[in-house]
């Protein structure tokens, strides 16, 4: 299943090695992003660079695990967005990463029928 949002070659071994915990993998990972939005929010709204910078890195870790490189390069930019704290555009990075996940969230449930 080629695609853009995601690493095919990194999938099919995870889906080799997980066997039948895959599908459960994947399902734990879309209930952890939906908790990670929300967190990249409110740090946002609440301007803490500190708590942005530690949900974008965790975040961008469990997504470059799935096998979503665009996803983790975004999160990367959050990151570094925070550590350097200038907050340029962030609500429009925001919904790039919403945006991005959606397309990640859309191929992994392909990936789970297969």
């Amino acid at each position: 299943m080629p695609s853009e949002h995601i690493d095919a070659t990194l999938l099919s071994d995870l889906k080799e090695v997980m066997e039948t915990e895959f599908n459960r993998l994947v399902t734990t990972y879309f209930d952890d992003v939906n908790l990670r939005l929300e967190a990249l929010q409110q740090a946002l709204a609440k301007h803490d660079l500190d708590e942005l910078r530690k949900v974008a890195h965790s975040f961008k870790g469990s997504s470059s695990n799935m096998g979503a490189p665009r996803l983790a390069d975004l999160l990367q930019r959050m990151e570094d967005m925070a550590k350097q704290g200038s907050l340029n555009n962030e609500n429009v990075l925001l919904q790039q990463i919403r945006d991005e996940y959606q397309l990640v969230n859309t191929e992994l449930k392909k990936w789970m029928l297969v």
